[in-house]
């Protein structure tokens, strides 16, 4: 895990430690005492760890404890600020192995408050399909689909996310099996 400048290949920062298989990875600005977005990941059991990673955007060790570094697979643009929002009773899995067997989800800030609750069914997808730049939530029910839109009023107006093409990438990609939330090509968090 380490954060590397795109034109040279040279080394920003790293974890400074050997890892095994980090099989999921995310970076979201989720927690407003730290500037920039954070820097999270998990290690698969196959490699022969579970350990988990969470770091500052100038790499700057914050947490490694499974209660304290969250799931890679579930994150959303859903109230008014830039900080992105997670799920509560949400296993952070995807397809198969995934399953939300009746549980209902909330979307909360980390660590923090609950915004919505009663959220029902497996995430199947992620996006701003309504073009807000805030994200829907798309989850399956034995027979049914059910979008999830935010009730919360937007303070600006921005482009919609699905116009830039990495986060469409990112879209698409969920839909074929790979879970991550969407990403933008450019910076979208606090200040």
């Amino acid at each position: 895990m380490s954060v590397v400048d795109a034109r040279t290949g040279e080394l920003i920062w790293g974890i400074g430690h050997t890892t095994y298989h980090v099989g999921d990875g995310m970076v979201a600005d989720f927690d407003p005492e730290h500037p920039g977005l954070e820097c999270f990941a998990s290690e698969d059991r196959k490699g022969g760890s579970t350990d988990k990673y969470l770091l500052t955007a100038d790499g700057k060790k914050l947490n490694t404890t499974h209660e304290e570094v969250p799931g890679c697979c579930n994150w959303v643009w859903w109230d008014a600020d830039l900080l992105r929002e997670t799920f509560r009773g949400d296993d952070n899995r995807w397809g198969a192995s995934s399953s939300s067997d009746g549980r209902s989800q909330s979307i909360w800030k980390w660590q923090g408050e609950i915004l919505t609750e009663g959220i029902e069914g497996d995430i199947v997808l992620i996006a701003d399909r309504d073009g807000d730049w805030r994200e829907e939530v798309i989850t399956a029910l034995p027979g049914e689909l059910r979008i999830y839109r935010t009730n919360v009023p937007a303070r600006d107006r921005r482009v919609t996310l699905m116009q830039d093409p990495l986060y469409r990438s990112y879209v698409l990609h969920r839909s074929m099996g790979y879970p991550q939330a969407p990403v933008p090509s450019y910076y979208l968090g606090e200040k």
